[in-house]
């Protein structure tokens, strides 16, 4: 379910680097595939595109908190997708097949 132009007006809500969300997705990028040279960069592309999807998925789906398990998720789809697509089908994945009860606290 892809709602157009959702994934831009997330993009351009200010991250506040003091969300607790936003603050463990920052200590998980370099632990985020280091060995891959996409990912291995401080802020590099790679580490760019999984920060911008994470912290969009954590503004836009609230019922469940940010944990470890999804970088490397979105990690591996961004490796053959663009950010939007990434994003979309983490969603649908924890949406349409349930992996949200996975990580509901």
């Amino acid at each position: 379910m892809k709602i157009p132009n959702k994934y831009k007006e997330l993009m351009e809500i200010k991250v506040n680097r003091n969300e607790k969300d936003v603050q463990v997705i920052l200590e998980d990028l370099p632990r985020t595939n280091p060995n891959s040279t996409f990912y291995k960069e401080k802020f590099g592309l790679g580490q760019t595109k999984l920060f911008n999807v994470l912290t969009c998925f954590s503004k836009y789906y609230k019922e469940v908190t940010y944990v470890q398990g999804y970088s490397f998720i979105v990690a591996s789809f961004l490796c053959f997708m663009d950010e939007e697509m990434a994003f979309w089908l983490f969603y649908t994945l924890m949406e349409s097949y349930n992996l949200k009860y996975v990580y509901i606290n």
